[in-house]
């Protein structure tokens, strides 16, 4: 691969790290009768990581993507999904 494609996927993780973040923050300032837990469904972890449905049904399969399911809706973390995009960090300067 060249060094542009890791720099292109290391932006499109810092983009999508700056977005759940924000939604955290949004979620964190509802209103204090609704609990609020810090978490996205399924569509929106979609567009976010901008990956298939296919791929995050491999993530959940093999362990990458921690999830929750409440009847046929799955949900995730948003902590879950920032310490996967984390661990996933590519170091393009590797000696």
């Amino acid at each position: 691969m060249k060094d542009s494609e890791f720099k292109s996927q290391e932006d499109l993780l810092e983009l999508a790290l700056i977005e759940l973040r924000l939604i955290n923050k949004k979620l964190t300032n509802l209103t204090s009768f609704a609990p609020s837990i810090p978490c996205i469904d399924n569509a929106e972890a979609l567009k976010i990581l901008n990956i298939s449905d296919r791929t995050a049904k491999l993530w959940r399969k093999n362990g990458t993507l921690p999830f929750s399911r409440v009847g046929r809706k799955i949900y995730y973390l948003i902590d879950d999904i920032i310490e996967m995009i984390r661990k996933a960090k590519v170091n393009i300067f590797r000696s």
